[in-house]
């Protein structure tokens, strides 16, 4: 049986404009690099094959599909059909928004994109190379990096398991066989490392950055009495409301909702409170025992414990330009968030922290992140 995530769509959708991409994008083949841009996609009942045309002819995204592995999850090709207009996002987002309903990915292989059922894309292998030229005198030892990167994300590698990954520093770049998932976690992390501590002109922050941070900006504003409600309504409504009146795009995951019993059309009776849009949506969320976490350019609602799974990972700069309240040195700032039960759980099931040059780099919950980076700076 297929089970659907729902999306709700704000009023007004996000516009923005692609800015350079970071570093870790630069080597992309040409064939993948169009995924960064924004995309404007109108899709009415299209099959899956009208929207492979249409990626195509209007989007230069020269796609192919995996039917072997998607019937071998029990989905009939012909019968995947998609509704949805997206603009101002990227054209990868768009497409994970697409294909998530369906439990299927794009699996972005090195001759060309790929739609394929989601355990196939989850166990793929790719190759990608991280280029630490930028990072200049920063990179102290391969194994510094080495130990960085494996640190800052949760996998299997082959030197421990003989079905993991494989990671080395060969060329002025970090090469990492892994899979999706670890990428995308590499990716965050090269990104900030790029912005804090890149030699030259620092990358433009790219577009999935940009709306992430739009909507991450727009929860910690004000606004507890814009929000409306009636005393009872449908939880979809609750989120459609919560969307249009705090300028947010918000995606609802069906699964999630049904790990903790709560349905999609269910009444629910919201008492919103809080200073700001975020904490406001904490108190519609917290009485159900669901979460929101910023992912793929939207403000997914799940479950609490989905939410809260420690797998974000955020740069501190103790050199920040602005100053920083948080005083030591980084080794004895690690130690300081780990002793601290304000700042989540360490170790087996918890977060992580590494030490690099004047970073200290932490791997833990968004809402972790966010009071430590309340914490650290000025």
């Amino acid at each position: 049986m297929v089970r659907f995530r729902s999306v709700l769509l704000m009023a007004a959708f996000v516009t923005a404009t692609l800015g350079s991409l970071a570093a870790l994008r630069a080597a992309d083949p040409p064939a993948l690099s169009v995924l960064d841009s924004a995309a404007s996609i109108q899709w009415r009942d299209k099959t899956l094959e009208d929207a492979v045309t249409d990626l195509r002819d209007k989007h230069k995204l020269d796609v192919s599909v995996d039917r072997t592995s998607i019937e071998n999850e029990g989905l009939v090709t012909t019968n995947i059909k998609f509704n949805l207009e997206l603009r101002g996002m990227s054209l990868r987002n768009i497409l994970w928004l697409a294909l998530d309903g369906y439990h299927l990915e794009l699996l972005e292989k090195e001759d060309g994109p790929q739609i394929t059922s989601r355990p196939v894309a989850e166990d793929a292998f790719m190759l990608k190379e991280y280029d630490l030229k930028p990072l200049g005198a920063h990179v102290k030892s391969d194994q510094a990096v080495i130990d960085l990167a494996r640190g800052c994300v949760e996998a299997h590698w082959k030197d421990t398991d003989q079905y993991g990954g494989e990671i080395e520093v060969a060329d002025g770049k970090l090469k990492v066989r892994q899979i999706p998932r670890v990428h995308a976690k590499l990716d965050q992390l090269f990104s900030q490392l790029y912005q804090e501590l890149g030699t030259g002109k620092k990358p433009a922050l790219t577009l999935t950055e940009k709306n992430e941070k739009l909507i991450a900006d727009n929860l910690a504003k004000p606004g507890a009495k814009k929000l409306k409600v009636a005393d009872e309504l449908p939880f979809k409504d609750l989120m459609t409301e919560f969307a249009n009146a705090y300028s947010v795009f918000v995606w609802v995951d069906g699964e999630g909702l049904s790990d903790v019993g709560v349905g999609y059309t269910q009444n629910v009776k919201p008492q919103p409170e809080g200073k700001t849009a975020g904490e406001v949506l904490e108190s519609l969320l917290a009485p159900h025992d669901l979460g929101a976490v910023i992912t793929h350019e939207t403000l997914l609602i799940t479950s609490k414990a989905k939410a809260n799974y420690p797998d974000h990972v955020r740069v501190f700069n103790t050199r920040a330009k602005g100053g920083v309240k948080m005083k030591g040195t980084p080794d004895e700032i690690v130690r300081k968030l780990q002793e601290s039960e304000e700042f989540g759980l360490w170790g087996d099931g918890g977060g992580g922290a590494t030490v690099f040059g004047p970073l200290v780099v932490v791997r833990q919950t968004q809402p972790v992140l966010n009071r430590i980076s309340k914490a650290f700076y000025k």
